[in-house]
């Protein structure tokens, strides 16, 4: 097995946590440190919420996730990138999130799929 942690539904959901996390934590840093900065104390809350709506669309999307020790597969992972389109805002020029936790989670999402390598909390 590779680096990284188990490639289950269930912990992909908890990369997606973490990098949303990290992501508002640079963000409440960098406004800090700015002279006018201004951090959304209410973020963090609101990306979270929007990555449990994910979470229970996926459940009713796929019923045998129930389980969160179900692997995923290429076929949950495009029902997940969906319903994160749904959940999220896309910019639809460049076709991409535009919150680049969930650029870095499709990343780590299509390594998986394409070559098996497995997630990581670790944000790069």
């Amino acid at each position: 097995m590779g680096k990284g942690i188990s490639p289950t539904v269930g912990n992909f959901f908890v990369v997606l946590s973490s990098l949303l996390t990290q992501y508002d934590a640079q963000q409440e840093a960098r406004a800090r440190r700015s002279k006018y900065g201004h951090h959304n104390i209410y973020a963090l809350s609101h990306y979270l919420e929007a990555m449990h709506k994910a979470e229970d669309e996926l459940q009713r999307v796929i019923g045998k996730f129930n389980d969160p020790q179900v692997t995923m597969t290429p076929e949950i992972a495009g029902h997940l990138l969906e319903i994160l389109a749904d959940c999220f805002t896309v910019n639809h020029r460049d076709n991409e999130f535009d919150l680049p936790p969930l650029r870095k989670f499709y990343k780590q999402l299509e390594a998986f799929v394409s070559s098996g390598k497995n997630p990581t909390l670790i944000a790069k």
